[in-house]
């Protein structure tokens, strides 16, 4: 998602699509209580139709599983900086999510904020940023 992003984020009609259409994704998860476990810009691909396809499933939840350990914590730059391994459930994706979506939504209002924040390892926001919100 972030080779897409960095190539479309100065359309914002594009921009405001893309966060529509991870919305209808999130949405599709969460009514068949489904989180991906480590969503993140490098684990959302986006096809040529510019259609979601998620990858890397190793820390899946659906309700099969149980309520145990959650097998990986996600990427730093996407996660609640509180997550821990006790925390496995159908609402595992719910902050990632956010970050993803306020980030698609931010840049369609501000196309500058990806070249003012995007590091390579995040679209616009860092963990620093969720562990002390009112420096960032």
């Amino acid at each position: 998602m972030n080779q897409f992003v960095e190539e479309v984020h100065k359309d914002k009609e594009t921009m405001v699509k893309l966060a529509a259409d991870f919305r209808v994704m999130m949405e599709t998860l969460r009514k068949y209580k489904l989180a991906h476990g480590d969503l993140q810009h490098g684990n959302v691909m986006i096809t040529p139709e510019k259609q979601f396809r998620l990858v890397d499933y190793d820390g899946m939840y659906a309700p099969v599983f149980g309520r145990g350990k959650a097998p990986e914590l996600g990427h730093i730059n996407f996660q609640h900086p509180r997550r821990t391994g006790d925390f496995y459930d159908e609402t595992l994706d719910n902050f990632s999510a956010l970050i993803v979506y306020t980030s698609l939504r931010a840049l369609a209002a501000e196309a500058e904020l990806f070249e003012k924040f995007y590091s390579g390892d995040n679209l616009i926001f860092l963990s620093a940023d969720f562990k002390a919100p009112m420096q960032s």
